[in-house]
């Protein structure tokens, strides 16, 4: 059972941003403020699913893919 609180849906929309931003998981997880290995094994889970190339609209996923690079 996790110990934290679980992943939101826009959370997740972050990784993918992140992910198909060329950012590591651990980046994304400093953005978020969250553990590296739960980003990751979203990451993993929505690649098993298929839900990884899921954007949003591009002009959403370009700034939160500037913010996650000046953060991380």
């Amino acid at each position: 059972m996790g110990h934290g609180k679980s992943i939101t849906e826009f959370e997740r929309e972050i990784i993918r941003i992140g992910i198909s931003g060329g950012c590591n998981g651990a980046q994304i997880a400093r953005y978020l403020g969250r553990n590296k290995q739960a980003v990751y094994n979203h990451i993993e889970g929505m690649k098993r699913d298929g839900t990884i190339n899921n954007l949003p609209f591009a002009l959403v996923a370009t700034e939160i893919l500037e913010a996650i690079n000046t953060k991380g």
